[in-house]
């Protein structure tokens, strides 16, 4: 299922937090392709009815050293991520409930992952791996008891070559009703959830009930706590067709050593789904932990550009602060020559050069002006013109000399 399409189911069931409910969903689904969200009316106790969004399928369980599939459904609260999911077992026709600690008559989980829930570090997947190491210990579902024989000890049908047939009871040396089931025939599951019925034996007490993830992988045998003696072993040396100790001996010893194999195999399954649940979570801190180096190496550099822009920011002010201590102690006394005129002697000489130039340029202007009006004559004109011509070719080399010292075009 699509993200948008998950978006949809969420935006539709009026959850209040659809962001976190979308990561949290989209996480175990990837995680547990078995498993698909889809919306459905949820009645509770007290009889109201919510739509809500429901992971259902299977989920994949170690039991016995092989991986066989569990129905489950996880009901998601409105105010997911912030309280815990409602979880279910979901058996089929075939199938009926075993009552634990952990799961009740209709099929409700009880798990200290729930009970303990927290917002900020629980989520889905959580909650799915704590299921699987459960139910690797104690299977949450068995199959229903079909054919009892009539002396009251059950009767099996085993799978062979030729066809269904009875299989041999094992005896039994202390004279009471067995309990021991035969090993059972293979198991066909059908291809999609739900299962169909498998052809497989059942006694008067309920066996566990697991399907298989192949449709060629056939159920945990049923651990035998008898062997079968041959003819020799149920004869006595004096003849009288009882089984020995030493055959009770050997049998009992077996049959602890298959329930010890079958327990290391079960925790074995166990510490394997909580070792992938650890490296998950220190890939994840892993991550984390470079993220917070980045972040502290890019703090460390800002901190050095802001002490810098502080250490220059001190100097300049500690310069204006002189600087208007100056124009204090100056105030009364200021030439305003001094404030706007060059302080260089070398610049001082080029700019009263170029003020004088200019002045004989203008008064140039005004004798020829005088001439043309007739206020003075040809005679005199000539003479102070040749005057200031003078002065105007010797400032102009003056100042040519003054540019070519100071480095500027000349």
């Amino acid at each position: 299922m699509s993200m948008s399409e998950v978006v949809r189911l969420l935006t539709n069931a009026k959850y209040r937090y659809v962001d976190q409910s979308k990561r949290d969903v989209m996480s175990a689904i990837n995680m547990y392709k078995n498993l698909s969200p889809k919306g459905e009316k949820y009645v509770f106790p007290n009889g109201n009815q919510r739509d809500l969004v429901c992971l259902t399928g299977t989920i994949p369980v170690p039991y016995r050293g092989a991986v066989y599939n569990i129905p489950v459904s996880i009901w998601l609260t409105e105010s997911h991520p912030y309280d815990a999911p409602i979880c279910y077992v979901k058996p089929t026709k075939d199938m009926t409930i075993k009552v634990s600690k952990h799961v009740d008559q209709s099929g409700r989980i009880y798990l200290p992952y729930l009970s303990d829930w927290k917002s900020n570090t629980s989520d889905l997947l959580g909650v799915i791996q704590v299921m699987i190491c459960v139910f690797g210990e104690t299977p949450p579902v068995y199959s229903k008891p079909k054919n009892v024989g009539q002396t009251g000890e059950p009767s099996f049908v085993g799978q062979t070559s030729t066809g269904y047939q009875p299989m041999p009871r094992i005896p039994n040396p202390t004279g009471m009703p067995t309990t021991s089931t035969p090993y059972p025939a293979q198991y066909q599951p059908h291809t999609q959830y739900p299962f169909t019925t498998p052809p497989y034996p059942t006694a008067t007490g309920p066996q566990p009930y697991i399907p298989s993830t192949t449709s060629n992988t056939p159920y945990p045998p049923y651990s035998q706590s008898y062997t079968t003696p041959t003819q020799s072993q149920q004869l006595s040396p004096g003849g009288t067709g009882t089984i020995t100790e030493e055959h009770i001996r050997v049998s009992l010893i077996s049959a602890i050593e298959d329930a010890v194999k079958q327990r290391v195999k079960e925790k074995m399954a166990q510490n394997q789904a909580e070792m992938d649940v650890l490296k998950k979570t220190s890939e994840e801190l892993t991550k984390g932990k470079h993220r917070l180096e980045d972040i502290m190496r890019r703090m460390e550099d800002e901190m050095i550009e802001i002490n810098d822009s502080k250490q220059e920011l001190s100097t300049k002010n500690a310069q204006l602060l002189e600087v208007m201590a100056k124009c204090d102690d100056k105030e009364k006394n200021i030439d305003i020559d001094e404030v706007f005129g060059p302080t260089q002697p070398l610049y001082k000489q080029l700019l009263n050069s170029f003020a004088e130039e200019n002045a004989i340029v203008d008064a140039i202007y005004y004798l020829s002006e005088a001439l043309r009006k007739g206020v003075i004559d040809l005679e005199l004109f000539l003479k102070h013109v040749r005057e200031l011509s003078r002065r105007q070719f010797m400032l102009r080399a003056l100042m040519r000399v003054c540019r070519e010292k100071a480095g500027l075009p000349v």
